[in-house]
């Protein structure tokens, strides 16, 4: 069990990075087909519509396959195995948006609504056998104008056919987030009165085993790769100073690799035991690893989403701009754009079986 030093200041809102209204798009013209690239999945965005494309690299953007009409705010979709699309999106109505998500189902013949209830800005695990997880929760009654409100949260199972949901995991606290999946049990980073941990709760029984026991209640960006969980948090004492850890999965251990000023540094684990980060919004760097990159569009934050053999889908970010979404070659260090609407917020779900 790892242990990290202290718990302090205020929390504050870790799920949601949203893109500034930006003057312009930014979207590039294709170049030529690139040979094997894969299809990509993205949702973008416009007001309150979201639409599903599955791009290539070097092509010309195609019409949407599905659309859905939700309350405008951030979209964040995920893969499943037979390559239909879970998006969640702003849902109710209410004043208080802090379980105002809805989750769909988007295929080529048919958008299917699932639930509601899911954490604000949240996005769905899909697990590789296709089982779905999502945060869901509650808000609980606020105790007095000087402490925060403790919310009921849940960790739930939701079969993405019927929208059925069966909850896994139950928790009274400020937050709680997906963090990955690993050996059969999703990873999640629970922020509660005077208590900041990850757990990994086994996806079957619910059993839970503590992976970090105390941490400031700051971490974000998480992902997972082989044995490796990455994420990027806050000191311990020094509250300025921006940090990068990897837990070992498999050992039990941590080590920190990166400490910077800038708190956009949207770390992501990369093959062969790297990690891939954008230090002080210069554009991606990677942190251990034999593959020649280095900030391929410029200064920025570069964020990962899905890798495959050779290719790295990401998206590049400026301030007051549309994200920009891409495909790099690992082999070549060459990028090239991946179509997209202009003037929409994108995600990138994933690669396409």
């Amino acid at each position: 069990m790892l242990r990290l030093l202290g718990f302090g200041g205020a929390l504050v809102a870790v799920l949601a990075l949203g893109s500034p209204a930006p003057p312009k798009a930014v979207h590039a013209s294709a170049p030529a087909v690139i040979a094997d690239a894969p299809r990509v999945a993205i949702l973008a965005t416009a007001g309150e519509r979201t639409a599903l494309h599955v791009v290539r690299a070097g092509e010309s953007l195609s019409a949407p396959i599905a659309s859905f009409t939700h309350r405008e705010g951030s979209v964040r979709g995920a893969l499943l195995p037979d390559g239909s699309v879970l998006a969640a999106a702003p849902h109710a109505t209410d004043r208080d948006r802090s379980f105002d998500g809805g989750l769909w189902r988007l295929s080529s013949d048919r958008v299917v609504w699932l639930c509601d209830g899911l954490l604000h800005a949240s996005r769905p695990l899909v697990t590789p056998d296709g089982r779905v997880f999502a945060v869901r929760g509650r808000a609980g009654a606020a105790r007095d104008e000087r402490s925060m409100r403790v919310d009921e949260l849940t960790l739930d199972r939701i079969d993405p056919e019927s929208g059925a949901v069966d909850t896994l995991h139950h928790d009274q606290g400020y937050l709680l987030h997906i963090a990955g999946w690993h050996d059969g049990r999703v990873l999640v980073y629970r922020v509660a009165p005077n208590r900041a941990d990850i757990v990994a709760i086994d996806a079957t029984t619910g059993t839970v085993q503590m992976l970090v026991d105390d941490l400031p209640p700051f971490a974000r960006d998480f992902s997972v790769l082989d044995d490796r969980l990455v994420y990027r948090g806050r000191h311990e004492r020094e509250s300025r100073t921006w940090v990068v850890d990897v837990i070992d999965l498999a050992r039990g251990t941590r080590r920190r690799i990166h400490e910077s000023a800038s708190f956009a540094l949207a770390p992501h684990a990369w093959p062969d035991g790297a990690v891939a980060l954008s230090p002080d919004q210069s554009g991606l760097a990677l942190l251990g690893s034999m593959d020649r990159i280095r900030a391929p569009l410029g200064s920025g934050v570069d964020v990962v989403r899905a890798l495959r053999g050779r290719f790295v889908a990401l998206l590049h970010t400026r301030e007051r701009a549309f994200e920009f979404p891409f495909l790099l070659d690992r082999t070549t260090g060459k990028s090239h754009p991946l179509p997209a609407p202009g003037r929409t917020r994108v995600d990138i779900v994933g690669f396409m079986p």
